[in-house]
């Protein structure tokens, strides 16, 4: 018996750079990149239904001089 997720979380997912089929699974999902990402896609993420995009600005696949954006953004979904 397998647990079953209520949300799914994507950091950076290389959607449009290479091969990625779709969203997993059936649950919302929240997905994070850059706005200088040049592996991850917003507009093949569009083709996404139930996924709510967080763009943080400045930051590039790696959130290079982002790190602490890209905490306060996943502490958002994780935090009680």
């Amino acid at each position: 018996r397998g647990l079953a997720p209520q949300r799914a979380i994507l950091v950076a997912p290389p959607v449009g750079a290479m091969p990625f089929p779709s969203r997993p699974g059936q649950v919302p999902t929240d997905v994070v990149i850059g706005s200088r990402d040049d592996f991850a896609d917003p507009a093949a993420l569009d083709a996404w239904s139930d996924v709510t995009l967080h763009r943080i600005d400045g930051a590039d696949h790696f959130f290079s001089g982002h790190h602490d954006d890209l905490q306060q953004t996943l502490r958002r979904f994780v935090a009680p």
